[in-house]
C-alpha cells in the first residue's frame, strides 16, 4: 500500500518503508512514524 512521499527525501513510501516507534507521553502512549531511508519523523498519533 502506498502511503505518500517523505517530505525530506521524496521517496514514495509504502507501509514497509515506515517505522513505528512507540513512546510514553505525559499521560498516554504515542506513536511516531519515521521514514526508514532518511530517519525523518513523518508524523505522530495517539496509541489506540
Amino acid at each position: 500500500m502506498i502511503l505518500g512521499k517523505c517530505p525530506k527525501c521524496d521517496k514514495v513510501l509504502s507501509d514497509k518503508d515506515v517505522k513505528d516507534v512507540w513512546y510514553k507521553g505525559k499521560t498516554r502512549a504515542h506513536i511516531a512514524y519515521i521514514c526508514k531511508k532518511c530517519e525523518y519523523i513523518i508524523g505522530f498519533a495517539l496509541r489506540p
